[in-house]
């Protein structure tokens, strides 16, 4: 039985202790790695000692290239030597490289694959075929599936229609979890504010007081909300909740903290949100329930959860109501807000392994596709377009876009040729003579500038320590974790010292999570001293 574990925190001072999981034992979550508050000072400020010296050799994305060099940002007597990717350094030996790391037994059942960016040649594989249990580096999957089908650019609205009750509203949710009340609670980057639309109905209203405010949340009643090879422990341990049509900050109670407890119920939350920006009070509310429009009044005060458990939530409060079903509204738009580019979500959901963000874009990609949008429409969704643009999926079952689910099978080998495809040399951008090959990687690289650096900052923000066995990795490896109770993933880029561009993809299940993730860093950090 597999039970989820948390990334490391987007932020370096957030530090929980270990929660329950729904079977009772302990899961090891970001705040499980304790230290007292001394400690974890000295230990940022370590960190951006070392950052300011070895910034300059950050493996760093651009658009034209790959890859760059960053100019060195610390001591002007440093002693750095930087220098950038070289595709005439000699094509090191992986073999050789991994073959202590490699067999660490920590590892348990060891998977992977390493391939030179430049050439796309395979230079070691163990198991590459082998479909493991994935974690979150699913999340490379859908990452790779959304950037091909709906472009870097792509962004999703957020509309308030007039009711067909005097002062009714409606907020009709078009699938984005990232909306927040105001800047100052924003848990994502260029996050749209429930404030700037409460602006524009309060204006567009003419005056007439707001009496109810209804969710639609209909685009996400298609299905299932919440996965059902998922734990609703996870719910309360920050990881999951419900996929409604709307959210604020991923669901988050706590938007200052990546792995808050979430909300059972986001929807009503979101709606709670924009009655407060637009002056509702219970007072001045009607029922809320607008069940003429939805045509039955059940179809409000439902839970979220298919189960009929709401888990304790309220979808009736204070004039604040969630449908399921597509709810009557006058023409015209009270109000729209819209969400980041795709690539900023990307990143985002990358950097900070976003769960939430995950299953919001894999729906986007099954609408895209013409999918339903559910778990299933959008797992398949996201392995057709794979397949479309040649990706090996054999093997592969999904039965999330985020990774939270343990039965997700994937192969090493597939998440290694996304990380080529998005790393490889593009050699006619810009020209009208561009192959297909040069546009997939071109509509890729946005993977790139969302893997955490190690050492730095996301999910890796606390690993590759200076002084430790991995420590030679810090600020080059570039890399997607996973982690589930048992499963271990490190999927991502690094640059050896002569500046060979490497992608990598390793895979462990059956194994514990720290000594496990301990020597997945062992095997990025040799590969960056191979030669």
């Amino acid at each position: 039985m597999f039970r989820v574990v948390s990334g490391v925190s987007a932020k370096l001072t957030t530090v929980k202790k270990g929660k329950k999981n729904s079977g009772g034992s302990t899961a090891v979550r970001t705040g499980s790695f304790r230290r007292s508050a001394v400690s974890s000072v000295l230990t940022v400020l370590t960190i951006i000692v070392v950052a300011a010296v070895i910034v300059g050799a950050v493996v760093m994305y651009q658009q034209r290239n790959a890859y760059t060099s960053a100019n060195p940002v610390g001591p002007a007597d440093s002693g750095v030597s930087v220098s950038g990717p070289n595709a005439d350094a000699p094509i090191p030996d992986i073999t050789k490289a991994l073959q202590g790391p490699a067999s660490n037994g920590a590892l348990g059942q060891l998977a992977g694959q390493v391939t030179d960016a430049s050439t796309g040649k395979t230079l070691w594989e163990k198991s590459s075929s082998t479909a493991m249990v994935p974690a979150s580096s699913t999340k490379m999957m859908t990452s790779a599936a959304a950037l091909l089908t709906l472009g870097p650019k792509g962004r999703v609205r957020t509309v308030v229609k007039r009711g067909t009750k005097p002062g009714q509203i409606v907020l009709v949710g078009g699938g984005d979890v990232t909306l927040a009340a105001t800047k100052d609670n924003a848990f994502y980057t260029n996050a749209p504010m429930i404030q700037d639309l409460a602006s524009q109905v309060k204006k567009n209203m003419g005056g007439q007081p707001v009496t109810s405010v209804v969710v639609d949340n209909s685009r996400a009643g298609q299905g299932d909300t919440f996965n059902s090879t998922w734990s609703r422990g996870d719910i309360s341990g920050g990881n999951v909740t419900s996929v409604d049509s709307v959210m604020l900050n991923g669901g988050r109670q706590d938007p200052s903290d990546a792995d808050s407890p979430r909300t059972d119920n986001p929807a009503l939350v979101a709606g709670q949100a924009l009655a407060n920006a637009v002056g509702l009070s219970s007072s001045s509310s009607d029922d809320g329930s607008g069940a003429d429009n939805a045509g039955d009044s059940g179809d409000f005060g439902e839970s979220n959860d298919e189960s009929g458990n709401s888990g304790g939530g309220d979808n009736n409060s204070q004039g604040v109501s969630v449908s399921k079903k597509s709810v009557d509204t006058k023409d015209g738009e009270l109000g729209a807000v819209e969400s980041a580019p795709l690539d900023i979500r990307i990143h985002d959901m990358l950097v900070n392994s976003d769960n939430m963000e995950a299953e919001a874009i894999g729906r986007e990609i099954a609408k895209k596709e013409g999918k339903p949008l559910t778990f299933e429409g959008a797992t398949s969704a996201t392995k057709e377009v794979l397949s479309q643009h040649g990706f090996p999926l054999e093997s592969v079952v999904l039965k999330d876009n985020s990774g939270m689910s343990p039965d997700n099978r994937i192969t090493p080998r597939l998440l290694d040729r996304i990380m080529v495809k998005a790393s490889s040399p593009v050699t006619n951008e810009g020209n009208s003579g561009s192959s297909s090959a040069d546009s997939e990687s071109h509509d890729l690289r946005p993977i790139l500038d969302g893997l955490p650096v190690a050492g730095g900052n996301g999910t890796l923000a606390g690993r590759f320590t200076p002084g430790s066995s991995s420590g030679p990795g810090a600020g080059w490896v570039r890399a997607k974790t996973g982690t589930l109770d048992g499963v271990s993933a490190l999927v991502g880029t690094v640059m050896n010292q002569q500046g060979r561009v490497l992608t990598f993809a390793f895979m462990s299940n059956g194994s514990d999570i720290e000594p496990a993730r301990s020597a997945l860093d062992d095997l990025a950090s040799a590969l960056r001293m191979s030669s």
